[in-house]
């Protein structure tokens, strides 16, 4: 019986010593994120059409699509988090202070939190705009993902925590990310995207690429002959250029570590061949190819479709 009692004594002991620490020292230490929020809301609103919009934001993902009218809806969900219960008065206090607007006849300006947060709330506040085709885009955020759907004009999305995607845009992309992704597709104008820990995926079809990476790859697809120029730069990754039929090039490709492939034929009184670099003419040589990778291989080669 003592024996039994020692060991009931013990585990009572060892469960209240794990209910200690994790209501007392893990459960502050968590992602608020994975508790329901303290304060829930969405917002919806409705602005006459504008020539471009600008968005500061900190905490939350941004999703852009097209429609068919001519006004801007902005949809915010907003969640606030609190580590206690006597801090959601002033977390519901704070959101009522959220999402400053100013908008004029050329620009609608959207600033997520005009106030500085209290140290004891977390936000998180995800946006959805339909827009009219063509409207310009700067986005600015540190930590959610941007999704950028067909149809918009000029593109800028500056982030840290962010992996970045614009579909078919109608003019410039400039994307900078921290830690993420970056994808564009059907390109047609200048293109300017880098990120430090991440990939770059992009489709050009027209225009130029300046396409940057310290940790990843980059994966160009050049599917017009009216593309002028990509300027390729990676230190730990490699780089894969897809050429569609009808493309041409003059190439200027340099690795330290890596080895380079072509699977194209060059104009052999423009082929140089040496170690670690590779110059000379694909067919015409209309586009411009600058590919430069410290720490990995580069590789050319046709579409097959």
């Amino acid at each position: 019986m003592n024996t039994f009692m020692r060991s009931t004594g013990t585990a009572i002991l060892i469960a209240a010593a794990i209910q200690c620490f994790t209501v007392g020292v893990l459960a502050p230490r968590l992602p608020r994120e994975v508790c329901k929020p303290g304060v829930q809301e969405v917002r919806t609103e409705t602005y006459p059409a504008v020539q471009r919009i600008r968005l500061k934001t900190s905490e939350g993902a941004v999703k852009v699509s097209t429609h068919e009218f001519d006004e801007v809806v902005m949809e915010a969900t907003i969640r606030a988090y609190t580590q206690h219960s006597n801090t959601k008065v002033m977390a519901e206090q704070y959101v009522k202070t959220l999402l400053a607007t100013e908008v004029t006849p050329e620009e609608l300006s959207v600033v997520t939190e005009p106030l500085e947060r209290p140290d004891e709330v977390d936000l998180r506040v995800d946006y959805v705009f339909k827009i009219p085709p063509g409207v310009a885009l700067d986005i600015e955020g540190m930590n959610g993902n941007v999704w950028v759907g067909g149809g918009c004009g000029d593109v800028s999305v500056v982030g840290n925590n962010t992996d970045i995607e614009v579909v078919a845009p109608l003019g410039k992309v400039h994307a900078r990310s921290t830690n993420g992704r970056i994808r564009v597709y059907e390109a047609a104008d200048i293109t300017d995207v880098a990120t430090v820990n991440g990939s770059v995926y992009v489709h050009m079809m027209g225009g130029s690429l300046k396409g940057k990476t310290t940790n990843g790859a980059i994966v160009v697809n050049l599917l017009d002959p009216k593309v002028e120029a990509c300027d390729l730069t990676v230190v730990n990754g490699g780089i894969t250029l897809v050429m569609s039929e009808g493309c041409s090039a003059e190439v200027n490709a340099r690795t330290s570590l890596g080895v380079i492939k072509s699977d194209l034929l060059f104009a052999e009184s423009s082929k140089v061949v040496r170690k670690h670099a590779l110059h000379g003419a694909i067919g015409d040589g209309h586009t411009k190819l600058e590919m430069q990778s410290m720490n990995g291989n580069i590789w050319i080669t046709r579409s097959s479709t």
